[in-house]
This record gives structure tokens, sequence and C-alpha cells, in this order.
């Protein structure tokens, strides 16, 4: 029997799956097999793997089922004590396997292992400046509360656990979609001592057809199936309400954003149907966000809210200003429709909303491209004539240090 079972689900990634096979055959610790579960492949997957001829590698064929149930009938059929999972785009570096499997020698106790990994691009070149979260940053003392919310393992191409870890706390939940790793790490580190090998292991492939890149609304269904299990499992358990109340605040505040990606990109193609389905959802996300509320009292502030929220999102994250521009008409939209506001104040805080994004993108060039901030803030000032006595709006224009001296005349 192979000490560890190595599980690549794989679906249509031919043009990747044979570095990531490469990557486990040069492995410096050799004591394993491979178990490839291919969900339905239209490619040439079949073809590559039965060229290597190698007697450790075992192919198995499923018509298209997900990613959560290709590795969880990797999990059933693997004969390994421990198992390793490595998705078909990323790549292992060579000592991955040895740094793990001896750190499982040294404590019998532990369920799960992981590594640090860096991010690649679709050629394989380094993606420099882009990372994980490091250790020292992290808001709760464990690793469990930490999970609640924020997914701090580094992909399942980086983690290796025992099969009696996996038996006890269950397979990989489907329902919780594109986050089904978060949801299965959490209930590892409430139930096992998990370590971290302090270097990276594994090489995280971002492209086009990622997950995480794509697909944003299937993301946001699994953010809410996820945060809806771990509330129930916490229970009224005093010790974990502040973990329970952030990744609640964190994973539907993303996924309201995801939602109204999605409907904004609905907006553009002018899929009405389609668009006020995401939008609907990305205000019930907004709703539960502990703190938050939508009612016709409290609509001005919550509408100012909104929309600098989906900024941080589509212009801190993307930069892409004419996204948060699209975003503010499908909120305004979404916000009428469901009796928010009269038909006749649409237009209103539809303006008002647009002045908001411009003075966010204009503070965020401000540093950057000064003669952008400022055309930012002009095209603001025709949206909303009020900002023009905004202390935000004068510092953008003026700058600082005019601003400052403006300020300080004006209190003589």
């Amino acid at each position: 029997m192979p000490k560890v079972s190595v599980v690549i689900p794989t679906y249509n990634y031919a043009r990747f799956l044979g570095q990531s096979l490469e990557s486990v055959l040069n492995q410096t610790y050799k004591d394993f097999e491979i178990i490839i579960i291919d969900d339905g492949s239209t490619d040439n997957t079949h073809e590559l793997v039965s060229s290597y001829g190698d007697s450790r590698i075992r192919y198995v064929f499923q018509k298209n089922r997900g990613l959560a149930r290709s590795r969880n009938l990797g999990i059933e059929i693997a004969q390994g004590e421990l198992i390793a999972f490595l998705d078909s785009d990323d790549v292992w570096l060579s000592q991955k396997l040895n740094r793990q499997v001896t750190a499982f020698e040294k404590n019998v106790h532990l369920g799960m292992v992981f590594g640090q990994s860096e991010l690649i691009d679709e050629k394989g070149d380094l993606l420099v400046g882009r990372g994980f979260m490091p250790a020292e940053n992290l808001p709760f003392p464990t690793l469990y509360e930490n999970l609640l919310g924020r997914n701090l393992i580094p992909g399942p191409s980086s983690v290796i656990l025992t099969k009696e870890c996996l038996m006890k706390v269950g397979g990989f939940d489907h329902a919780c979609g594109g986050v089904a790793d978060l949801d299965m790490w959490r209930r590892v580190a409430r139930e096992y001592a998990c370590y971290e090998v302090p270097e990276i292991l594994t090489q995280i492939r971002v492209h086009g057809g990622s997950m995480t890149y794509s697909r944003r609304a299937y993301m946001a269904e699994g953010m809410i199936a996820c945060i809806l299990r771990a509330a129930a499992e916490v229970g009224p358990d005093d010790r974990y309400q502040p973990a329970l109340k952030f990744a609640q605040q964190r994973l539907y505040t993303h996924a309201s954003w995801y939602f109204l990606e999605d409907a904004v990109h609905d907006f553009q193609v002018k899929a009405v149907e389609s668009e006020m389905a995401n939008s609907e959802k990305a205000l019930a996300c907004w709703i539960n966000i502990p703190g938050r509320s939508l009612s016709r009292a409290n609509i001005s502030q919550q509408f100012d809210e909104i929309v600098e929220s989906q900024c941080r999102f589509f212009i801190g994250d993307n930069k892409n200003v004419r996204l948060a521009l699209d975003g503010v008409d499908v909120i305004s939209r979404a916000l009428q429709k469901k009796g928010y506001f009269d038909p006749k104040e649409e237009r209103k805080y539809r303006n008002r909303g647009y002045s908001l994004v411009l003075l966010y993108a204009s503070q965020q060039s401000g540093l950057s491209d000064p003669w952008q901030a400022r055309s930012y803030a002009w095209r603001a000032i025709f949206f909303e004539p009020k900002l023009i006595v905004n202390r935000k709006w004068i510092k953008v224009f003026l700058g600082k240090k005019i601003t400052g001296q403006i300020i300080r005349l004006y209190k003589r």
C-alpha cells in the first residue's frame, strides 16, 4: 500500500495536467499513488494520462459531477493513509511531499499539514507581488476561528491530510461550491491539530478559467452556504461569536460584490431578467451583514454605503471605474424595484451614486495620476454640485497642502 494518495480532479485541463503530473512524479518522496478523477473532460485528457504508462497512476472517468464530488470520489478509492490534493492546473515543488510527510511523522496527532504557495500565470511565470495573508496579521488566536470567514490555506494543492481525519469530518460539501475547501479546512481545524510548513511548496496557477476569477455567482452561493453551515456549527458558543460575526461580515460582503459583478455584466448585455435576479441576491447579502439594514427611512445612508462598498471592489481591486458606474445603475434600479424609493427619485440617487464613484476614483488616482484625479473630481461635480464644498473633493482638486492652508485660514 502506498503511504500517500495524490488526488487530482480535472475537467478539460489537458493543457496544464501534464505539468501537474510531472511535478508529482518529480517528488523526492516516492511512496505515492496518483488518482486522476476526470470529471467528464471532452479534450485529450485520457490520451495524455495514458501516454505515461506509469503503474502508480490510476485514471477514473465520470460524468460531470463537480469538483467537490470528484475530490470525494478520490478520497473514497484512495489506498494511502495520507491524502494530498492537487488541482490539475497547479504545480508542486519537488520537496513538497517530503516536507509534509516528515511533519506527520514528527507529530502523530496532526490531521492536516499545509505549506505556503506562490502564484503563477498561465505560462508558468511567477506573479510578483501576489500572495497570501501572512500569519502575523491574523485577527483571531486559533486557526479554527480565522477559518470561519477567511481561507488562510493557500489552495487545496498545498494540503495533505490523514484519511482518518477526512473520514471523521466528512467529505467536501458540494453545496459550498467554489469555497468547499474553506468549509472543509474549517471542519478539520475544529477537530484536529494542523501545522504549516513555513516554506513555499506549491505554485497556484491564475488564469481566465480559474474558478476564483470566473463564475462569481457560483462563488457567492458557496460563501452563503459556507457561512450558514459555520453559524450552525458554532451555535451559541460565546467563545466564537466575535469570529463568527467577522466571518458573516466578510463573506456576505464578498458575496454581495460577486452577485453585483454578475448583475453588472448582465446590465451591460441587456439581460434584464438575470440582472434583476443577481442584483436582488446582492441586496439580500447586504442585509445579512451584521449591523446592516435597508428601509425607506435609512435608504439615503445605506445607498451611499452600498455604493462605497462596491467602489472598494470594482475600483480598489480591479481599477475599473466603468464597472463601478454601471454598478450604480444596477443598484438604483434594484432598490427602486424593491420599493425603497419612488421611481421619480431614481435619477437623484443614480446621480448621487455616480458622484460617489467618481470621487472615490479621484481619491484613488490622486498620488499616481493627479490630472486624472482632477478629471474624475470635475465629473463628480457635474452629477452632484454640492460636492464643491466637500473636503474630500477640495483635497483632490486643490491638493492636500493648499486645502490645509485654506482650512487653517478659515478657522482663524
